[in-house]
């Protein structure tokens, strides 16, 4: 890293943000429980307006890569297991999008947390990215993947909620 943190406040912070609030120390699936976590957040997100939305998941992506460099070297490792921030912003990229309808939410949370564990191609190929981009870059196109298949799915048995699902380009 090319710049430490040496102050406490601000490694404190890196800490709460990169861990989301100290999930990333549960000592089992602490990236499924990040991702679960999420939900009430896409709940107070859900009636903004497409560009509120589209800030709050780059916001989201910006934070998550910043803090998620700082935190490689206070864990001392790459890609430490107690940085989930990532998968917020994957969740985030995966449901923000859909009608907020429970289906529709599991559906995408079932594929983002598929994706994020198998890992295939090319998702797999950007875990090799170094730093808090390579951190953050799996799991968002992890959630963009998460997000076409729920919308195929939705094309072919839900069409009554297509008009729903871009009534908040409006």
């Amino acid at each position: 890293m090319i710049i430490s943190i040496k102050n406490k406040i601000t490694k404190k912070l890196v800490i709460i943000l990169s861990t989301y609030f100290g999930i990333g120390f549960l000592p089992v699936a602490p990236g499924t429980f990040a991702s679960i976590t999420t939900i009430p957040l896409l709940f107070l997100l859900k009636d903004l307006h497409f560009f509120l939305k589209l800030s709050a998941i780059l916001i989201t992506i910006l934070i998550g890569t910043i803090v998620s460099e700082y935190a490689q070297d206070i864990f001392e490792k790459d890609d430490p297991r107690e940085v989930v921030i990532d998968e917020v912003a994957g969740m985030l990229a995966s449901c923000l999008f859909l009608p907020f309808r429970w289906k529709y939410i599991a559906l995408a949370f079932f594929f983002f947390r598929l994706l994020d564990i198998l890992k295939p191609f090319p998702i797999k190929n950007l875990e090799k990215i170094r730093g808090g981009i390579g951190i953050m870059m799996d799991d968002i196109i992890s959630g963009i993947i998460s997000y076409l298949l729920v919308l195929i799915l939705i094309i072919l048995f839900w069409k009554q909620d297509l008009k729903e699902l871009y009534s908040f380009l409006l």
